[in-house]
């Protein structure tokens, strides 16, 4: 009986190291994201910015104009990207409980010509602070994948809660061209970190891609009631 209190034990506090182990690294990974946006925001933007004045003094000359404008369509490209990845890598400080309204948050950032975000949600439940984040987390890393990953013009988002459990549905719809020919790349350090955040909440988490639909997720996440906001 001793021994099996103590292997309960040791087990137990295993567990909680390995949680506080995966907890900082998410929170180490979140800095370094808050160090890339600020230097894509203070250094390169700026720099874009200046290569773009420095093209238009160029197109003044007609014999280098044609130059100039493919020089310059390429800069202007760079400096929307630089906008974008900041906007994604730049970690954000819910001030809300509401999960839908945060994820509105992010894909409005996102919202571009060739890609929308849609999301479709019913009686979710206002959550923790730390709970709320990491699920953001997790849909917006879904989200930067699909526009660095994909060529589909529509991310489609499905959340609901039932028995104490938080249901993520993602898919990728409308493609630009077929996506047979595309190399998909996602298992690299976003997966991982999807997946550090999943088990952090001690969750479920399951990928799937295929040629003609693109990349789904499934990811459930148990929220107790000592998860759910206490003012709610």
């Amino acid at each position: 009986m001793v021994f099996l209190y103590a292997l309960v034990r040791n087990q137990a506090i295993h567990r909680k190291a390995i949680q506080q182990q995966l907890d900082t690294q998410l929170k180490n990974a979140d800095a370094d994201r808050f160090a890339l946006a600020t230097q894509l925001h203070n250094d390169l933007q700026p720099y874009l910015t200046a290569i773009c004045k420095k093209i238009e003094m160029i197109r003044l000359q007609p014999y280098t104009q044609q130059h100039a404008d493919e020089a310059l369509a390429m800069a202007e490209q760079s400096f929307r990207l630089s906008r974008d990845l900041t906007r994604l890598v730049l970690p954000y400080n819910v001030k809300t409980t509401n999960l839908p309204e945060a994820i509105r948050y992010f894909a409005d950032q996102l919202q571009q010509e060739d890609f929308m975000v849609t999301i479709d949600d019913k009686n979710i439940p206002a959550l923790e602070q730390d709970l709320l984040l990491n699920v953001c987390r997790l849909l917006q890393e879904i989200m930067y994948n699909s526009i660095k990953h994909s060529t589909a013009t529509l991310l489609k988002i499905h959340i609901r809660y039932r028995d104490a459990i938080l249901l993520l549905r993602t898919a990728e719809e409308g493609w630009r061209q077929q996506p047979a020919s595309r190399k998909d790349t996602r298992k690299g350090v976003g997966m991982e970190l999807m997946q550090s955040r999943v088990r952090l909440l001690n969750g479920d988490m399951h990928c799937s891609t295929h040629k003609q639909e693109g990349t789904r997720y499934v990811i459930k996440v148990p929220v107790p009631a000592s998860q759910l906001f206490k003012n709610a």
